[in-house]
């Protein structure tokens, strides 16, 4: 009963403080993981990009002229 109160008086302070969030580990804000995933998000959103600009680029060229 005892370490119980104790345990409940360390969690008080805890949140008190605002220290009883998670720690999300390698994924937090400008962390290695961070600028890894978002590296890899926005080179293949340029590279998405890119595929779809050249895949209309081709399907122009095949219109016949004065024709939609």
């Amino acid at each position: 009963m005892f370490l119980d109160l104790v345990d409940r008086k360390h969690s008080l302070f805890k949140k008190a403080l605002g220290k009883d969030r998670i720690d999300p580990g390698s994924f937090s804000f400008l962390e290695s993981g961070w600028w890894v995933l978002h590296t890899l998000a926005i080179t293949g959103v340029f590279l998405l990009g890119c595929k779809i600009s050249s895949s209309t680029h081709e399907h122009s060229r095949e219109r016949p002229e004065g024709g939609l």
